[in-house]
């Protein structure tokens, strides 16, 4: 039989452990909060960084457009499509490019993934016409001018 100062050095022991395991367990709770927060501090500041950066493709690539060096503004709508390969007016800039200089079968996809990403955006779907057209495709040409009208009827 285990004596009373026996079973209360058990108990202080069991104790001991069980407050070990919870000091364990506050720390690595501490840890996970502590890489879970610095992960999200990565993220955000990375997306700040991407935004940053499509903002500066897109605003050099406009004002090479404006230029008239469509090659040059071609490359920093690719990039910007890299950046963000969801946004529409990133590639429809690029189609725009493409077809400005006389690349209509290259431009046609980069209007049509625009035109997939937003139906309704005038600006692809006027350039999907005018590639068309440029590769002698006439009716598919009309029917993306009608289309085109039908958004902005104005523009007719």
């Amino acid at each position: 039989m285990e004596s009373v100062e026996e079973m209360g050095a058990k108990e202080r022991a069991r104790k001991e452990q069980e407050r070990k395991k919870k000091s364990r367990r506050i720390v690595v709770g501490v840890l996970v909060l502590a890489v879970c927060g610095a992960g999200l501090a990565l993220w955000q500041w990375q997306r700040q960084e991407s935004a940053k950066a499509l903002a500066e493709a897109l605003r050099r690539g406009d004002a090479l457009m404006a230029q008239g060096q469509m090659e040059e503004a071609a490359s920093y709508f690719r990039r910007a499509v890299e950046l963000d390969p969801e946004m529409a007016q990133a590639w429809t800039k690029l189609a725009t490019t493409n077809a400005a200089l006389g690349r209509f079968a290259e431009a046609i996809p980069h209007y049509e993934r625009a035109l997939a990403l937003a139906p309704d955006l005038f600006e692809a779907r006027i350039g999907l016409a005018v590639g068309r057209d440029g590769l002698n495709d006439f009716l598919a040409a009309e029917e993306s001018y009608k289309l085109a009208i039908g958004l902005r009827p104005r523009f007719a």
